[in-house]
């Protein structure tokens, strides 16, 4: 999709498009699939501003584009103009999740900010890479993974796909032994120097996990961490840390390395019986200076992790049967720092 292209979805769901605009717009949604799909995610918000919304799209003539369907609309006791440039997200659209990495602003009455940094569902065909800890932006990569359909009874959590973990080691990773399937994402940072100045901006992650059932001893765990930075990390993850460690040093030399201002993570285990999707969320709060976010995602065969080597020697796990989906990241701003 081109530029004005975008220009034209971001006009209709912030209520800056003009009526001369709307043919173009209505021509572009019946003729592009790749357009419905990148305005059913530009309009996805978390369920908290949904419920904010209340009256028409943008209280605007403008129509409805073709293809999309608006949910009913639910009063919360202030009028739509309260909460522009809300707009078309806040009223609610019924979607389904769908991959994207666009940045897309909402600002409520108070000046608070949500600022929707990543939408991952895996509905593209696009493998992440099997090269461990990425080196950039904007890709996935970590250990094998296949993007599926359903699979072994589970239905991806929204839209068609979702990403299954396969084992505990990638290409090019000399043969050790290993029990926890990673898989990672740096998000960029920079451009939003002015939302991270004051140390009130807070990073919200979201993601899905579900595995097929499974009989004690065994048992699986999802590790869910974000790691603020300074540089783009140098030689996987124990370059992540070098910088911090060298900045104690007598000397004070910093070689190679990403320092790590703050970090957060949580551990959740499997249900045994399948039970459906389990959530995970995660929060963070931003340091100022941070230019990157590193995501990570982990899956261990806990079974393994007690038994090790003896057990499995210099080998690297398979994992039968676990999923992962929709993943969300928002960054949030004025988030009020509590003192206690």
């Amino acid at each position: 999709m081109t530029t004005k292209e975008i220009g034209l979805l971001h006009g209709y769901l912030d209520g800056t498009i003009s009526e001369a605009e709307c043919p173009r717009l209505q021509e572009l949604l019946r003729e592009s699939p790749e357009a419905r799909a990148l305005l059913r995610t530009l309009a996805t918000v978390d369920t908290r501003l949904t419920e904010l919304g209340a009256g028409t799209i943008g209280g605007s003539n403008v129509p409805a584009p073709v293809g999309v369907e608006f949910a009913p609309q639910r009063s919360a006791g202030r009028t739509l103009s309260q909460w522009r440039p809300l707009a078309a997200a806040a009223a609610g659209l019924v979607i389904g999740l769908f991959s994207a990495s666009m940045v897309f602003a909402y600002v409520s009455a108070t000046g608070g900010k949500a600022i929707s940094i990543l939408l991952e569902s895996f509905e593209v065909d696009a493998f992440p890479k099997v090269t461990g800890v990425p080196s950039s932006p904007d890709y996935w990569s970590g250990d094998y993974t296949t993007i599926v359909g359903e699979s072994q009874g589970i239905k991806p959590a929204s839209g068609k796909k979702m990403l299954q973990i396969r084992r505990a080691d990638y290409e090019g990773k000399p043969p050790q032994f290993s029990y926890s399937g990673d898989l990672y994402r740096i998000i960029d940072l920079r451009g939003h120097e002015a939302d991270l100045v004051d140390g009130k901006a807070l990073v919200t992650v979201d993601a899905s996990f579900q595995g097929i059932p499974f009989q004690p001893p065994n048992g699986y765990a999802f590790n869910l961490a974000v790691d603020a930075l300074d540089a783009l990390p140098t030689g996987g993850v124990s370059g992540i840390h070098r910088r911090q460690v060298d900045r104690s040093s007598p000397n004070g030399e910093e070689l190679a390395g990403s320092f790590i201002p703050a970090s957060a993570q949580r551990g959740f285990k499997f249900s045994p019986n399948g039970g459906g999707w389990q959530k995970a969320r995660l929060e963070l709060r931003v340091p100022p200076g941070t230019k990157y976010l590193l995501l990570s995602f982990h899956i261990t065969d806990a079974k393994a992790a007690r038994e090790g080597k003896r057990v499995y020697g210099e080998t690297a796990v398979e994992f039968p049967g676990q999923f992962l989906d929709d993943i969300q990241v928002s960054l949030i701003r004025n988030v009020p720092v509590l003192k206690g």
